[in-house]
């Protein structure tokens, strides 16, 4: 694994999510990571629903300073600006329901291990234990 000099933006996020997807970007030794996390009012169990950038918030670390989530929403838009890998989990609370979701994605072609999934959705869960104080579950 290389180390690499990441780019954070963010919008709303509090300061441990912007370590996670540092944390993230590191681990998976990839591109970019997106963390997108839903507000409240949006919980949903459709994780195509939860890619609202609108309320919550998101936080990207990048090798190249993108600061447009919509960049990594899904692998289409990402492959158009030239990324050959992703991969995303959802970031789900207790009862099930989605939260947002995490994605990494990089500019060369590679496998996604059953550890890298493991690490990523670990994550996932660290997010959404680490936000629930902030904004509840409810």
């Amino acid at each position: 694994m290389g180390m690499k000099d990441y780019i954070v933006k963010s919008a709303g996020a509090i300061p441990v999510v912007t370590e996670l997807v540092v944390e993230a970007a590191e681990l998976l030794d990839v591109s970019a990571v997106l963390i997108n996390f839903a507000g409240t009012n949006q919980l949903t169990n459709n994780l195509e629903n939860s890619q609202n950038f609108e309320q919550g918030f998101w936080t990207i670390a990048s090798t190249n300073g993108i600061s447009d989530p919509a960049i990594l929403l899904n692998a289409v838009s990402s492959a158009e600006h030239g990324f050959r890998f992703y991969a995303s989990v959802p970031i789900s609370c207790s009862e099930g329901l989605n939260r947002g979701f995490i994605c990494v994605a990089c500019y060369n072609p590679r496998c996604f291990t059953e550890e890298d999934k493991a690490s990523l959705n670990r994550i996932a869960e660290k997010i959404c234990e680490l936000t629930l104080s902030v904004s509840p579950c409810d």
